[in-house]
């Protein structure tokens, strides 16, 4: 059962921190946050690796996944997000929020070290910026 992205970290920094180029995992989990199933979805290069998130949602949906965490890794040194990291992340967020998927974390491996999405609350405020949206939605704004 993975309760936090220490956990998580801890299955996926062996396999990933010495990765020369970068690579793309979704890891879903069943509805008592047990993980049914792990799927690299890309391989990239020394410096990216390209995921979209209907991509991610559609391995996450035939899997039948209560929720979901994705993760990649940095061959870099460096595991601060970028840009297209956070936007990844805040439509896989909207869109599961949607679907009643929950987006778990993200994260970010490089060398022994890792960035969690959840554990710097990033995940949560997606969560409560989709809601905000869809309150401002139902109120007619």
């Amino acid at each position: 059962m993975i309760k936090d992205a220490k956990q998580l970290a801890e299955i996926f920094l062996p396999r990933m921190r010495d990765e020369k180029k970068e690579s793309f995992w979704v890891v879903m989990l069943d509805g008592k946050n047990k993980i049914k199933d792990e799927m690299e979805l890309a391989k990239g290069t020394v410096n990216e690796v390209s995921t979209y998130a209907r991509e991610v949602l559609m391995t996450v949906l035939r899997g039948a996944a209560a929720s979901f965490a994705i993760i990649h890794n940095y061959p870099s040194g460096n595991p601060e997000p970028s840009y297209n990291d956070l936007q990844l992340t805040r439509e896989l967020v909207c869109a599961g929020k949607t679907l009643k998927i929950k987006v778990q974390d993200h994260l970010i491996i490089c060398d022994d070290r890792y960035y969690s999405f959840a554990e710097h609350g990033q995940i949560w405020n997606f969560e409560k910026q989709w809601e905000n949206y869809i309150h401002m939605k139902s109120d007619g704004g």
